[in-house]
Parts: C-alpha cells; structure tokens; sequence
C-alpha cells in the first residue's frame, strides 16, 4: 500500500543519511589526522634544525638556552612563545611532544616531559671546518628567499643551512633599493660543498627566485 511504501522510503532514507553522515565524519577525521600527522613531521624538522649543529653555532639566542641548563634542556613553552616559525606551523605543546617523540636525535626529559635537549651534545666546530662546508651564492634574484634557495642547492646535496641577506631600512624607516641579495648555503660535508660550488657556479639569478 501507499502507506506501507512510505513508511519503507522514509526507512531508506533515514538510513542512507545516517550512512552518509558517517561517511562524512570518517573523512573528516582522515583529513585531520593527516593534517597533524604533516604538522609533527614539520614541526618535528624546525626543532631538528634548532638543535642542529649549524644553526646552534650561528644562532646565539638559542646557544644561550642550551647552555643555560647543564644537560642541554631547551623548555618546550619557549618554542611556543618566541619561535615565529613554530608559531607559523601552530605548534602546540602536545604537539612539540608528538613531534620529538618522533625524532631520532631530540628527547623529552623524563621527569616533567616539559623541556627537549639533543641526545648528542652540542659541541662547537672548528671554523675552517664550517668555512669548508659552506658556499657563497650571488647574485640573487631580490625575491629570493631561504625556502627557494634551499630548494636550489638541495639538488647539490643536504644543506645544513642557509643563510639569505635581507634588505635594510635606513633610519628615517626607508627601505633603499638593494641591487641585488647573496647566501650563505651549509652543507652536510666539505667533500658536497666542494662539488656543489662547482656545479652552482654560472648558475643564472633566476634559478634561486
């Protein structure tokens, strides 16, 4: 009867709704288990970085910390004030927790889980060492960026570190029209900084914009 059909296409309906919001939640939940998954892989790379010998020994502000605990412990809370990129990447404390859970050269301390140091200690390097590893890259295009030179000298090999000068503001707030911007690019051994000098070299400016 008509009455019985409709009691059975309400029934449907009802069902595939329920099966359609489920569905729904599902990929929602997907969605935003990969989204963090991608935040504590990056944000596990940024700390990584923190701690890595070539930024510890060009970044003072953040030898300091480490130096200021005798075990090395930087606290998790700073990475959450003072770091713009943390702040870019939305790192959280949980978050930061995940991330060095995750990482094979940071641990948490064991008693609070509230500070992070390297498992190998920070020791300095030798500056003929570093100078060894480290290419000196101009001209560049004024829209360079440390994102799109590291991207360049990737193809060379690991970079440790890049450095890009940045345009400066005379004291009236102006800013003077640079004529061009150079880089600093660290690599992982002298032996790749040798062969990627070589291969850099005669490169056009547009390569690193």
């Amino acid at each position: 009867t008509q009455s019985t059909w409709g009691k059975f296409h309400s029934s449907r309906t009802t069902k595939f709704l329920r099966v359609s919001v489920c569905v729904f939640l599902c990929v929602c939940v997907c969605v935003w288990v990969v989204s963090q998954m991608a935040d504590i892989a990056a944000i596990r790379t940024q700390l990584e970085f923190y701690f890595s010998d070539s930024n510890v020994d060009k970044d003072t502000f953040m030898r300091t910390q480490i130096e200021a605990n005798p075990k090395g412990f930087v606290p998790i809370e700073l990475f959450e004030t003072k770091f713009n990129k943390m702040k870019a990447l939305g790192a959280t404390s949980p978050l930061i927790r995940e991330a060095v859970s995750q990482s094979n050269v940071l641990e948490l301390d064991s008693e609070t889980r509230s500070m992070v140091h390297r498992i190998e200690r920070y020791r300095p390097r030798n500056r003929a060492s570093v100078d060894a590893c480290t290419v000196y890259l101009e001209p560049l295009l004024l829209s360079s960026t440390i994102d799109s030179v590291r991207a360049l000298c990737a193809e060379f090999g690991k970079v440790s570190h890049v450095f890009v000068s940045k345009q400066k503001t005379t004291p009236g707030g102006d800013v003077p029209e640079p004529t061009q911007k150079f880089a600093f690019i660290e690599y992982d051994s002298a032996e790749t900084a040798a062969s990627a000098r070589q291969r850099l070299n005669g490169l056009p400016p547009a390569r690193a914009a």
